[in-house]
């Protein structure tokens, strides 16, 4: 016997979200490292990047202005929280 319909999804949703949040915990920890990829988050979160890709797919913004928005944050609270820091 199947599972309704709405059960199916809410546990789809419960495992995107998992994955959802192992990807954003590994992407902070290494959001300074240059070579930050799909593929480097993806083998490190033990998904494959098509997986990745179609977490992503559902969300308004793809993997990699996430991470690009994720950056211009980051960036813009330390150059506001000290003042002897540069832009380079």
């Amino acid at each position: 016997m199947s599972a309704p319909k709405e059960v199916m999804m809410s546990e789809m949703s419960a495992i995107q979200s998992v994955h959802l949040k192992r990807i954003e915990h590994y992407v902070n920890l290494n959001s300074a490292n240059p070579d930050l990829s799909p593929n480097t988050v993806a083998a490190a979160c033990h998904i494959s990047v098509r997986c990745l890709h179609k977490l992503f797919a559902s969300l308004p913004y793809s993997f990699s202005e996430w991470v690009k928005m994720l950056r211009l944050k980051q960036a813009n609270l330390i150059l506001k929280s000290k003042s002897y820091v540069t832009i380079e």
